[in-house]
């Protein structure tokens, strides 16, 4: 028996390969396939666990529509909260004649692929003379807050179904640092070239190099690189996959002036196997600033053991980041007012959203752009609204933008010039972004307003500035209270007073959605009236501010940053027995 030992920053098992007609041998080599039972699959050369439970919805699974009018029910690692043709199942289809089909059973079988992941799942046929259905998720990395949801691909006249799921679960750890910095009392931001779908390729001599910013490579089938890597080399030469990638450089420290240009490096690859080497490979990208377009990276002749690239870019520029401005700001970023911080909604740009009100239509957008595609068309639609049952009509419910708003704390998009609504009116969407600390995203339609204008909050960790502390110091005579136990994931805390006043609290996090009840985002008490079943002039109570602080026997929590009203009311305090019933 021959045993081989490959140097490695992981630690490895042996892993047979091979019998020859004399022995048998392995190397430090990995096989690249692997199956998972229970949704988790663990892939054996750098040891990463996929976890794919997150991507199973306890409130029933995903809905879909295609262009034809065919909608899939799907809930993956698990079954949809109703049967389908009298079946269990975690696929169905119900075709725009309304006939339904379980096209996909329950199965948490995960198989892993040389950095691809999918599920594969089987049920009964789409049509006569089809018995069988095959169902395939094919799972790729992006990385964010939220697990996505899946997207139809195709579908043959076999009944074969095709889906791709971009999402955080098929991620394995990866590092990132910050990618800002100051100098000369200019404001420069690189995290717009942060890839967190993909990586930004160079060819050159046979050679594929992966590049990300200030972020490790997106893992994937053709970016099977080390997690920690930033830079990673592609020999396309070379036929054995596991020995394809190399790590050409880890996530280090941001970026930094050098020679008077913005530079980042990235040390620590594999070993260099020339001895006029350093001891390790390392990549130096320089980033030159250049408004008349976007280059891609340049490789450069290097030193031994370093390869340097140069990039051109409108991201290296200076930006005016001084201000304190709670308003526009066209990089879809904007400036925490009284801090240094700068809350960064690029990651959830280039994804088509959607929403569904209560009254039978959707709402198809997407985050600081126009939609390339929708039945509204293709040119300034921001945000299209759709008949879910006749997409014949739609209305554009507002033109995209990149100006995000920061006002009272609230971080929102809004998106005018829509399609006309009235004589005087032209329709616009609001999009609120509401910190969710949690990191589970929802998209949430509130309400129209009077002004034609439609309300969508969106629960993002993006919008998170700093965690609100829920508990008092730890050093509390007698002992310190912690209130965590109250928050509230799942319902809000509310107040019924006199004169039809309704009060909606929450403690030390956001106020959770409520049909109708049109406190800016982020709000974690608001108070309304009720008029003919209706909530009406609401107003927010204030942002939850901590520490809490005790006093006599007593704890509260202030909220801050409400709105102007006088009705008398003192400041929102409570005990553990004071916030009302559950809603």
């Amino acid at each position: 028996m021959q045993i081989e030992f490959s140097c490695s920053k992981v630690v490895g098992m042996p892993v047979f390969v091979r019998e020859t007609a004399n022995c048998l041998t392995a190397d430090g080599g990995v096989f690249q396939l692997a199956v998972g039972e229970n949704c988790v699959v663990q892939e054996k050369q750098y040891g990463g666990i996929f976890n794919l439970m997150a991507l199973h919805s306890p409130h029933g699974g995903y809905s879909l529509t295609t262009e034809k009018g065919d909608n899939y029910l799907i809930n993956v690692c698990g079954p949809l909260n109703r049967t389908c043709s009298g079946q269990e199942a975690s696929v169905c289809l119900i075709t725009q004649a309304g006939n339904m089909f379980a096209i996909g059973r329950v199965n948490k079988t995960v198989i892993y692929d040389s950095g691809a992941l999918r599920f594969v799942l089987y049920g009964e046929g789409c049509k006569p003379g089809r018995n069988v259905s095959t169902v395939m998720f094919l799972l790729l990395c992006r990385h964010g807050s939220d697990v996505g949801q899946p997207e139809f691909f195709s579908k043959d006249d076999d009944c074969n179904f095709y889906f791709v799921w971009n999402t955080r679960a098929a991620c394995p750890p990866h590092q990132f640092v910050d990618c800002t910095l100051m100098h000369n009392e200019q404001f420069y931001d690189l995290s717009q070239l942060t890839d967190l779908m993909s990586n930004h390729v160079v060819v050159k001599n046979g050679l594929m190099f992966l590049l990300n910013v200030c972020h490790s490579i997106v893992f994937g089938k053709d970016a099977f690189c080390q997690y920690s890597s930033a830079a990673c080399l592609f020999n396309l030469s070379n036929p054995d996959p596991t020995s394809r990638f190399s790590n050409i450089g880890d996530v280090g420290n941001g970026p930094y002036f050098e020679d008077g240009r913005i530079k980042l490096r990235y040390d620590g690859g594999e070993i260099c196997r020339d001895p006029e080497g350093p001891d390790h490979i390392s990549t130096i990208i320089t980033f030159e600033c250049d408004h008349s377009t976007n280059y891609m990276p340049e490789l450069l002749i290097g030193d031994v053991c370093v390869y340097e690239f140069m990039w051109r870019t409108q991201a290296a520029c200076p930006v005016n980041a001084t201000t304190e401005q709670p308003h526009e700001d066209d990089s879809c970023t904007v400036v925490v007012p009284g801090t240094d911080n700068r809350i960064n909604l690029r990651p959830l740009r280039n994804k088509v959203r959607m929403v569904a009100d209560l009254a039978g239509y959707n709402y198809s957008f997407v985050v600081c752009g126009n939609l390339s595609g929708s039945p509204c068309g293709n040119n300034g639609v921001g945000v299209c609204k759709f008949k879910a049952q006749d997409q014949s009509q739609f209305w554009n419910a507002g033109v995209g933008n990149s100006h995000l708003h920061n006002s009272q704390g609230a971080i929102s998009l809004k998106y005018t010039d829509g399609a006309p609504c009235n004589d005087k009116l032209k329709r616009s969407t609001q999009i609120v972004f509401v910190c969710e600390p949690s990191g589970s995203e929802r998209i949430v339609f509130i309400d129209k307003v009077e002004s034609c204008t439609y309300i969508i909050n969106w629960y993002t960790d993006l919008t998170c500035n700093g965690l609100v502390e829920c508990s008092t110091p730890a050093w509390s005579d007698p002992e310190p209270v912690n209130l965590t136990p109250l928050i509230r994931l799942d319902h809000n805390y509310k107040v019924q007073a006199q004169n039809d006043t309704v009060f909606y609290i929450n403690v030390c996090h956001p106020l959770l959605p409520v049909q109708g009840l049109n406190c800016p985002g982020g709000s974690s008490a608001c108070v309304a009236r009720l008029h003919n079943g209706n909530l009406i002039e609401e107003k927010s109570l204030g942002f939850a501010s901590g520490p809490v602080k005790g006093d006599k026997g007593k704890v509260f929590i202030m909220y801050l940053q409400g709105e102007n009203l006088c009705l008398g009311i003192s400041p929102v305090t409570a005990n553990t027995s004071s916030f009302g019933r559950q809603v």
